[in-house]
């Protein structure tokens, strides 16, 4: 193999598939992207076996080949080579050869043919979205998938597909919250339905490959136990989660007694402030806020050996009073992801869930438990 192309294309490649680089693996091909050279593309393919990352940019190929080499030292190379053209060769004895300027490096590479093949899904289902509306969803429904440390179903989101109304439904939970988001989707014919359960890791980094690439489309394929997202010059792929997620939609509370408006921004800050004092007391693994319901909105927060903070906030209420206590951070995630002027809080007595969502928008919401004082 030998190519030339443009060093900050390849360094924009190369650190976008670095991302699927795991730790700890013992097999030896697992530390190493795979460059191919073909069809006038360099494509680079790194993967953990739990996602994979592939990236393809124009190059220019005097002889078409694959390489592996040592993800990181080759992405720390790249990272510090000059703006230059590049030119890399596969030589004999598993050496490769890059070029820039006057300069030379080599380096020892591995057999491409130890990594792994790249997976087909067999049964699948194909749709597409904008990368926005996508990104969208997993930021706001992100806030409420579990930790590592608990069952894998909860460290993922469910995304529920109906092809034949064209409907979306993403949620996520860990048992003391729930983020749910609602979109649509391009009806498609002769599919009917399905559901995927992705790890939250997953989804955050395909995010992340995305900033930037807003008015794309991403076609995602979905099968029994992969979905993959593909746009013009990057495929992305995950394993899904295997487990039943809970029947969440038996949890959703209908009837409220209470409705609180207040605008986004002064609820947002007043939570900082509030759970700023929890932060300070590593006694404490949550920071505990209580919401005084009356006349007006008033919100308070004590912490022993540190401080306490009250703080009456501007709000149209509806309904009887009632204090509600909750964790503070739980309501701060929920706050932070809406970019609405102002936010409905949602309440039905003070020990069963309240809902969290922009005013006059019915697609989202936030489901959060309260918590009982001793």
């Amino acid at each position: 193999m030998r190519i030339s192309c443009p060093q900050p294309h390849l360094l924009n490649a190369v650190l976008k598939v670095y991302r699927a680089i795991g730790t700890g693996s013992t097999l030896p091909a697992l530390a190493g992207i795979l460059l191919t050279a073909g069809d006038g593309k360099l494509t680079l393919h790194a993967t953990d076996l739990e996602m994979g990352i592939i990236v393809s940019f124009e190059c220019e190929i005097e002889e078409e080949g694959s390489l592996l080499l040592p993800a990181r030292i080759f992405t720390d190379l790249v990272r510090h080579l000059p703006p230059v053209p590049v030119t890399m060769e596969g030589v004999s004895g598993g050496v490769v050869t890059i070029e820039y300027h006057q300069a030379r490096v080599q380096l020892h590479s591995m057999d491409p043919d130890q990594f792994p093949a790249l997976p087909e899904p067999s049964r699948s289902y194909s749709f597409s979205m904008p990368s926005a509306k996508f990104r969208e969803m997993v930021r706001k429904v992100g806030i409420a998938a579990g930790s590592e440390e608990l069952r894998s179903i909860y460290h993922g989101l469910l995304w529920e597909l109906d092809f034949t109304a064209g409907k979306s439904v993403m949620v996520a939970t860990d048992t003391h919250r729930l983020a749910l988001h609602e979109t649509t989707i391009k009806p498609t014919a002769g599919e009917d339905h399905t559901d995927a359960l992705i790890p939250h890791k997953s989804l955050t980094e395909l995010s992340r490959l995305l900033a930037g690439e807003e008015g794309d489309e991403i076609t995602f394929i979905i099968g029994p136990s992969q979905i993959f997202a593909v746009t013009e010059n990057l495929t992305f792929y995950s394993r899904l989660l295997a487990g039943q997620f809970p029947p969440y939609r038996q949890v959703l509370p209908r009837d409220f007694k209470t409705t609180v408006v207040a605008p986004t921004h002064e609820i947002t800050t007043a939570v900082e402030r509030a759970t700023l004092l929890g932060r300070e007391d590593s006694r404490l693994k949550s920071p505990i806020i209580r919401l005084e319901i009356g006349d007006t909105l008033r919100l308070l927060s004590h912490t022993p050996e540190v401080g306490q903070l009250e703080e009456e906030l501007p709000a149209e209420i509806t309904g009887p009073g009632m204090e509600v206590a909750l964790n503070g951070r739980y309501l701060l995630d929920a706050l932070k992801v809406i970019e609405e002027d102002r936010v409905l809080l949602k309440f039905i007595e003070p020990l069963k869930p309240l809902v969290v969502h922009p005013e006059g928008v019915d697609y989202y919401y936030c489901l959060i438990l309260p918590v009982r004082l001793g």
